[in-house]
């Protein structure tokens, strides 16, 4: 269960926001509080689908890897910014 900071935060920025408030209140009835630490990756390449992260409070790097190159940094976004894979 989220604790009400996190319910606002994730309610009230990014996509969810935008949402009706069914649909927010369903998401936000599903979730639960993850702490991850500095350097600790979310999920990397190759994990299999199947999680949707919001963002509640920090920052998170989001890297890109081509083929040839090591981890390049594509995106650092804050609170509120979803990210996720649904399985297929």
């Amino acid at each position: 269960m989220l604790a009400p900071q996190a319910r606002d935060i994730l309610g009230r920025r990014g996509w969810l926001a935008a949402t009706p408030e069914q649909v927010r209140n369903a998401v936000l009835a599903r979730a639960s509080l993850r702490k991850v630490g500095r350097g600790e990756a979310v999920y990397s390449r190759g994990d299999p689908p199947g999680g949707l992260w919001g963002l509640v409070s920090g920052g998170l790097a989001i890297e890109v890897s081509p083929l040839d190159r090591g981890a390049l940094l594509g995106h650092f976004v804050g609170p509120g910014y979803w990210i996720g894979a649904a399985p297929s």
